[in-house]
């Protein structure tokens, strides 16, 4: 967690990113990250960050510097070729890996599943509600009754009723 002014700068700053490929934008927010923020503006009490490692996963709690934070936040969110340059990456002087090996056993642990973002979860939150309104409005639509309303081949119009224009 991070205070909300400059939380809210920099969420302005990476709207503004012109990025397109993902491995610039995560450099371009490690970089915005590392140069506009100190390890003392987060609040990490009772956080954890999780690599995967070919071992098993390893939970992270104690950073020394923002760099280190940031590095391991860049470890933990490791795809190959997508969030990094190349297919392997390391933390803590150990190879870090997708985590997509650890998930399932990683979830089995809790006996309450924490919320766990997932691309379908955030199409269906940032999808979901237009979809919802849209058919909404098509199962509410309808046309006005054969020969009333709509546009007329006569040109304009006047409102005006018959008597008004005499």
């Amino acid at each position: 967690r991070i205070n909300p002014e400059k939380r809210n700068i920099m969420l302005q700053k990476l709207f503004q990113c012109n990025k397109t490929v993902s491995v610039d934008v995560v450099k371009h927010l490690m970089y915005m990250i590392e140069n506009s923020t100190q390890l003392e503006d987060y609040d990490l009490s009772g956080a954890s960050i999780a690599v995967s490692h070919p071992h098993g996963i390893g939970l992270y709690d104690t950073f020394l510097s923002i760099e280190q934070l940031t590095r391991c936040c860049k470890s933990s969110s490791f795809i190959p070729f997508v969030t990094h340059e190349s297919a392997i990456d390391f933390y803590n002087n150990k190879m870090a890996m997708d985590g997509v090996f650890y998930y399932k056993p990683f979830m089995d642990q809790y006996q309450k599943k924490p919320l766990v973002i997932t691309p379908w979860l955030v199409w269906l939150l940032v999808l979901g509600p237009p979809a919802a309104m849209a058919l909404w409005l098509a199962a509410r639509w309808s046309l006005p009754p054969g020969g009333e309303g709509g546009e007329s081949s006569g040109g304009p119009q006047s409102i005006h009723s018959q008597q008004e224009r005499h």
